[in-house]
């Protein structure tokens, strides 16, 4: 087992802050932009919302067609945002996490 040096100037590699304003920072400088997958797709979801609220009988096929359209366009960004965290990004940094143990 390999022992984690306790002082930063004896570490190697690059470290990663997640943060806020960009989606993530490198100690090397560089820095990796958030996507943004909601602001990308509001223009069809905003049509997609209009057209289901346009259908006025509850039951109808129309009104169902609608809401499953609505449906899977949220579903559409909710499965980007995942892939681009960890399939895309970090995995070209080559980073391996470790959490702090109790010495």
């Amino acid at each position: 087992m390999q022992s984690i040096p306790l002082h930063p100037e004896d570490w190697e590699g690059n470290g990663i802050d997640l943060g806020i304003e960009c989606f993530a920072a490198v100690s090397n400088g560089e820095r990796v932009e958030n996507p943004k997958h909601y602001r990308a797709a509001e223009s069809q979801l905003k049509r997609a919302q209009r057209t289901v609220a346009r259908r006025k009988n509850k039951r109808s096929n129309r009104r169902r067609k609608a809401v499953n359209i609505l449906a899977r366009k949220h579903l559409h960004i909710k499965g980007s945002v995942p892939t681009f965290t960890t399939r895309r990004r970090l995995m070209r940094f080559d980073v391996t996490i470790r959490s702090p143990s109790k010495i």
